[in-house]
């Protein structure tokens, strides 16, 4: 599946991909996904690229739960969001796990 981004006019491409942001609690509960890229940003292995008004982000794939925080693998190192409570926690976590659970298509670039 080929996606063109008609606000910027432009086709996506993969440095586009590497300058998005990260998506936050309310993209993921509110954004509309477009479909799921494996293998363009460094050391995450799939995307799910995400569009809420014309903002454009990312979702990594690759998260692991704890008590009050998030956390992704890179190598050695480990990227984490920690939250207050473990409810927000919680409620961020089913968030991203519904997103995992759609259907999406695979996106070329």
């Amino acid at each position: 599946m080929e996606i063109e981004i008609v606000i910027a006019k432009k086709k996506l491409t993969k440095s586009m991909i590497n300058q998005m942001e990260e998506a936050s609690m309310a993209t993921i509960k509110s954004g509309k996904s477009l479909g799921y890229l494996c293998g363009i940003r460094k050391n995450i292995p799939k995307v799910i690229l995400i569009q809420q008004d014309k903002t454009f982000t990312v979702l990594p794939c690759n998260y692991s739960k704890s008590e009050t925080s998030v956390y992704r693998r890179i190598g050695k190192w480990t990227i984490s969001k920690k939250f207050k409570t473990s409810e927000e926690c919680q409620v961020w976590w089913d968030l991203y796990i519904l997103r995992l659970e759609q259907p999406l298509e695979q996106i070329y670039v």
